[in-house]
């Protein structure tokens, strides 16, 4: 029986294509993977520091750079709103606090003014971060191929957006509504400083107008529906 060497030649040929060709495709997703459980850890931490080590190479790399980044900008306004929300600043205002700052009040309003500045700016930019249009600024085109370009818009651009957004939405309107109720209680306890003192690490309000209104400013502040973590 005669062997046709060149239909063993192709044969072979083909099948070199194919385990190349496999391999690679292995690889790759192999890269793509390691880049979406570096995701999945961003999205499951408690902290707002993200991990830049860059795990993947070739042009997934920027791939993965633009999503660590885009994550770290994000979480750093997070970080910033959460620290500048009404009901953490209240959570300032302990009674040794108070007894050390009596006289300084004043400049705790205005500083406590500044901080919802600082919210409102902040939870504006988180809310801006959501657009498809930002999240896909931080992958240049020109710099990855098509195929990659869609992989990260697959990753990061999820349905859930459109709904985060609107509880940013309704959480900003919350705060707004505990920040006004945060400066009137800063300036109740700076005009009726007579009526309130610190003993044993406990407020105590002799007047009990000015008490049922230190009360009631306290529960706006703390007890609206939305009021925990963005």
């Amino acid at each position: 029986m005669r062997i046709n060497k060149k239909r063993v030649a192709l044969v072979s040929s083909i099948l070199l294509i194919i385990i190349v060709a496999l391999i690679l495709f292995l690889y790759r997703k192999g890269m793509e993977n390691r880049i979406i459980d570096e995701q999945n850890k961003i999205n499951e931490q408690e902290t707002y520091e993200v991990d830049m080590k860059i795990k993947s190479s070739g042009e997934l790399k920027l791939v993965e750079e633009a999503m660590k980044k885009y994550y770290q900008d994000y979480l750093t306004y997070k970080k910033s709103v959460n620290e500048s929300r009404a009901d953490f600043l209240a959570n300032t205002l302990t009674p040794s606090f108070l007894k050390s700052n009596r006289k300084k009040l004043s400049d705790v309003k205005k500083e406590f003014s500044e901080k919802k500045k600082e919210f409102e700016e902040n939870i504006d930019k988180m809310i801006e971060m959501l657009s498809e249009k930002k999240i896909l600024s931080y992958l240049d085109k020109k710099k990855v191929s098509s195929y990659n370009y869609k992989f990260y818009k697959k990753i990061m651009i999820n349905d859930d957006d459109k709904k985060i957004v609107k509880e940013l939405e309704e959480f900003k309107s919350d705060n707004e509504e505990k920040h006004k109720a945060l400066l009137e209680l800063i300036d109740l306890l700076i005009k009726k400083s007579s009526q309130w003192y610190v003993q044993d690490d406990n407020l105590y309000i002799d007047n009990k107008d000015t008490l049922n209104k230190y009360n009631e400013l306290r529960v706006r502040i703390f007890n609206l529906d939305r009021s925990k973590e963005v």
